[in-house]
Order: C-alpha cells, then sequence, then structure tokens
C-alpha cells in the first residue's frame, strides 16, 4: 500500500535555540538548527504532509515537549511488491524522536509496516499499522488498521463492527480519543464520502475511544 497522502522528503525538524529578544533585536534575531532526524537503514523517513505542506490538512507531528513523530523507511524490501507502502517498495516503522534519539515504534503483530499521523501533547501517537491480514475483497492488498501507539504499547483500533477490514487514525487527544478512516464492506453509496472502483465506500469523521492508563512516560 502506498501512502498517497504523504510526500517522500527527508523528514527535518526546526528548533528554536535561543529565546527572542524583546523589541528591534526580536526581528533580527531568530537561530534554528536543521537536525536530520535519519531512517532505520532505507532512503528516506517521512512527517504527515498536513503538518506543514500546502497540499495537505493540519497535522501535529511535533508537540511542545520537542517529539516529533513521522516514519521511517528500513533496507528490508517490502513483502507486498504489488502494493508497495513507500514509493521505494521498502518496509518502513513509526518513529519517534526526542533529544537527539529516535525510537522504532514497531508495527501491529505480524504487520511489516506502519506509520504516523499524529502526536498528541502528552506523547500518545495515531496512525496506522499493517497487521499481517489481506484484504479479502482485493487479492494481494495488505489490510492496514487505525493505530495507537500509547505508553509504549501499540494498540489496533479495529475497523467497523458491522463489517470492514481496514482503517485508519487520523489524529488524536491527550485522553486518548482518536479519529478514524473507517473503510467498511459494500454498502448504499449514499451513506458514503466516497466510492471506490472495488465497490467499497469509505466513511469519514467516525469516532472512537480509547481510555489511556495514566503513566508517567511521555514521549
Amino acid at each position: 500500500m502506498k501512502t498517497g497522502a504523504c510526500s517522500p522528503i527527508l523528514v527535518t525538524a526546526l528548533f528554536a535555540l535561543a529565546t527572542p529578544a524583546s523589541g528591534a533585536a526580536a526581528q533580527k534575531h531568530h537561530h534554528y538548527k536543521v537536525i536530520d532526524i535519519g531512517t532505520f537503514g532505507g532512503p528516506q523517513s517521512y512527517v504527515n504532509p498536513g503538518s506543514g505542506n500546502e497540499t495537505g490538512n493540519y497535522a501535529m507531528v511535533l508537540n511542545n515537549g520537542g517529539s516529533v513523530t513521522g516514519w521511517a523507511e528500513s533496507s528490508t524490501p517490502d513483502p507486498f511488491p504489488a502494493f508497495c507502502f513507500t514509493d521505494d517498495c521498502v518496509t518502513a516503522h513509526t518513529f519517534v524522536w526526542k533529544n537527539g534519539a529516535k525510537m522504532d515504534l514497531g508495527a501491529l503483530p505480524s504487520g511489516a509496516s506502519s506509520a504516523a499521523n499524529w502526536i498528541s501533547s502528552n506523547g500518545l501517537i495515531a496512525g496506522l499499522s499493517q497487521n499481517g491480514e489481506i484484504d479479502p475483497l482485493i487479492p494481494g492488498l495488505p489490510e492496514v488498521r487505525a493505530t495507537l501507539w500509547a505508553h509504549g504499547r501499540i494498540i489496533d483500533l479495529g475497523a467497523l463492527p458491522e463489517g470492514g477490514f481496514e482503517s485508519i487514525a487520523n489524529a488524536g487527544n491527550s485522553k486518548g480519543q482518536v479519529t478514524q478512516f473507517l473503510i467498511p464492506i459494500p454498502w448504499l453509496a449514499q451513506d458514503s464520502r466516497r466510492a471506490h472502483s472495488s465497490g467499497r465506500t469509505e466513511r469519514c469523521r467516525t469516532w472512537a475511544r480509547w481510555e489511556a492508563a495514566p503513566t508517567r512516560r511521555r514521549f
């Protein structure tokens, strides 16, 4: 599966190194450092383009704690070459970066690749992961599920209870409330936002909730 909504660019983050002075000096001196977050051995790493790309909606990939989330390629060939997860057709994993250290957050059990779309103020990360299953409606297409990374756990948020195989988590807040983009089995076209040639429809803005357990750990 290609993550078509995300631009294949090298991830960089800009962090202010000095507090701007007041008055005229504040207009002249803004010092930044460009940081290459790197990859997991592959050619490229990514952030949700909505985090600053005019072609996408707003997405928070950098929080006030200095944590950055995205996904980075490995050197492992994608096991689903007919539906490559990235343009380079290698696997990729969600990461969180803070204070010079990048952590591989992995994928759901049996899943090859994952990607992050959002990080909350307390470090909860919403995105998607392959789950090791094949979508029965499209031969060879790996299923992806809305996923939450929270306090060292990776949580499959599931699909529509009335039937569906895939979903994507678009955003989340510090309470563990997550918005999902859900892909159900065929139903009436007027019930959907978009229809695909596969005969499936997609429903947006469906809410799911996962109660985050209290913890001291924050990304």
